[in-house]
C-alpha cells in the first residue's frame, strides 16, 4: 500500500518546527546571559542562523521517521551500497542500497519502538498515588521470575544429569 506523500505526518511536522524552537531558546540565551534586548539578534543567535536551518531526525512513537530520518539513510545506504556491494554478493550497487536501506530503516525503528517501550514501562511505577506499593509489586515480580528461571535451569540439569551429559542437544 502506497502512502499519501501530501498529507503532513507529525513527525515531519515535529521536525519542520526544530528551527524555530532552536531560535527561541538562543533567543532567551542571549537575553538571559548576553544582556540582549527586545529584537536584537544576539550572538548565540547569529551563530546559530550561521549554521542554516536544523535538520531534525524525529522519530514518532510507532518507529516511524521524518523525512530527514529517510534521507539519511538512503545517504547511509548509498555510501555502503558502493563499498560493500562485492562482498553483500548481490549484481549491481543499486541492489545492495535497497537492501541496506530496508536493514537501517528496520533496524532504527525496531530500537525506537523498543526504547519507547522500555520507556512507558519504567515510568509506570511512578504513576499513580501509591508509588511505593507499585514498586515492591515489581520487584516481587521479578524476584518470581528469578525463581521460576532458576527452578526451570535446576529441572534441566537433573534431567541432563540422568542422561550422563551425552544428549545431542545439551
Amino acid at each position: 500500500m502506497k502512502r499519501d506523500l501530501t498529507q503532513e505526518r507529525c513527525v515531519d511536522k515535529r521536525a519542520d518546527g526544530l528551527t524555530k524552537e532552536y531560535e527561541k531558546k538562543a533567543r532567551n540565551g542571549d537575553k538571559k546571559y548576553c544582556g540582549t534586548q527586545g529584537d536584537t539578534k544576539g550572538p548565540i543567535l547569529r551563530t546559530l542562523e550561521s549554521l542554516g536551518d536544523v535538520k531534525g531526525l524525529v522519530w514518532g512513537a510507532f518507529g516511524e521517521g521524518s523525512i530527514q530520518c529517510h534521507r539519511l539513510a538512503s545517504t547511509l545506504a548509498e555510501i555502503g551500497s558502493q563499498m560493500h556491494y562485492k562482498t553483500m554478493h548481490v549484481a549491481t550497487p543499486q541492489i545492495a542500497k535497497s537492501v541496506l536501506v530496508r536493514a537501517i530503516r528496520r533496524d532504527w525503528g525496531l530500537a525506537v519502538v523498543k526504547a519507547n517501550a522500555h520507556t512507558i514501562l519504567t515510568n509506570l511505577s511512578k504513576v499513580g498515588n501509591n508509588v511505593k506499593a507499585a514498586s515492591d509489586r515489581t520487584e516481587a515480580l521479578e524476584q518470581q521470575w528469578a525463581d521460576e528461571a532458576a527452578d526451570t535451569q535446576a529441572m534441566f540439569d537433573a534431567f541432563r544429569g540422568m542422561r550422563g551429559g551425552n544428549t545431542w542437544w545439551c
